[in-house]
């Protein structure tokens, strides 16, 4: 059997007020606070906590040794445990910085739909488009297609041209007709009072997501106002551009006594830089008929003749 030399210097630990003897050791001493550094140590991987190596022998026996003591209350473990606790207090902080788009406010966003909706103004002005209405009252089982040239004048102005019709004339004076009326009348007053403005709405932005395969900034729209005109509902941005792909809700107010409410689907194409209406749906309650559906498809957008349109905004 070999025997181990003796190391004096190893073998007694001195203190101030007495030796140590080897096999006194620190029984017991995990259940002290200080010791859950080395738990916490094995439990956390990729953190070094750079503890100090104790001897074996000291972990055993029943004292606690007064220069340990001090190493304990001193030493790198506790300056980690409070490098830990900055860490943590700045945390918050960090995550603000890689938190979801949705946290942030939305009247950046807001802003800059705006910005490009002004920019764009000029250019959905002046143009005409074919535009096809198929509407439904499925109560009645009545149905009605019509053909038309809608027009915008420069000013804004909007004007329908009937091309065709078929179908039953009451879904025609009903719901075609009535759809058609009401953006005439609307597009003649040119008022801010319904457009989609911090001024009219609450704003809440719900990030960059994905719907219907397009990369949008999604915005929860509520009217500050019960007005005509305003919706409960969202609005789609192009993650690109800030341009308007769809506009949705139901209308907080209805227009007439014999409508209880009204839902819609306003759907946009971007070329070029400009935002094209190309599908409207609507979706109404009436007390007379019941329900009502109708459906409008916009294309063949091209620009009137100067000298046609020049003639037009004079007459109107």
């Amino acid at each position: 059997m070999l025997l181990e030399p003796s190391h004096p210097a190893r073998d007694a630990v001195v203190t101030k007020s007495r030796t140590v003897p080897p096999n006194a050791g620190i029984k017991g001493l995990c259940s002290r606070p200080e010791c859950v550094v080395e738990k916490v140590n094995s439990s956390i991987s990729g953190l070094s906590w750079n503890l100090p190596s104790v001897a074996r022998h000291l972990l055993e026996g029943n004292g606690t040794p007064s220069v340990l003591r001090s190493t304990l209350a001193t030493s790198e473990p506790v300056k980690s445990l409070r490098r830990l606790a900055k860490t943590i207090l700045v945390l918050p902080f960090l995550a603000l910085l890689s938190a979801d788009p949705a946290s942030y406010p939305a009247d950046d966003v807001v802003a800059k739909y705006r910005d490009a909706v002004q920019k764009q103004q000029t250019a959905t002005r002046n143009l005409s488009s074919d535009v096809t209405f198929e509407a439904d009252i499925p109560r009645l089982k009545k149905h009605g297609k019509l053909d038309a040239l809608r027009k915008i004048s420069t000013v804004g102005r909007v004007t329908y041209k009937v091309l065709g019709f078929s179908g039953d004339d009451t879904v025609k004076k009903e719901v075609i007709a009535r759809y058609m009326a009401a953006e005439i009348d609307s597009a003649s007053k040119q008022t801010d009072d319904v457009a989609i403005t911090p001024a009219n709405y609450n704003f809440k932005y719900k990030g960059v997501q994905d719907r219907e395969g397009h990369r949008v900034h999604l915005l929860e729209l509520k009217p500050k106002q019960n007005r005509l005109g305003l919706f409960k509902g969202e609005l789609w941005l192009d993650d690109a551009t800030y341009l308007p792909l769809r506009e949705q809700g139901r209308f907080v107010k209805n227009p007439s006594i014999f409508i209880k409410k009204l839902d819609f689907v306003r759907n946009y194409e971007i070329k070029d830089g400009v935002a094209y209406l190309v599908h409207f749906e609507g979706r109404t309650d009436t007390r007379i008929v019941g329900r009502a559906e109708l459906n409008a498809d916009f294309s063949n957008y091209h620009v009137e003749d100067e000298t046609h349109a020049t003639e037009e905004a004079r007459t109107n």
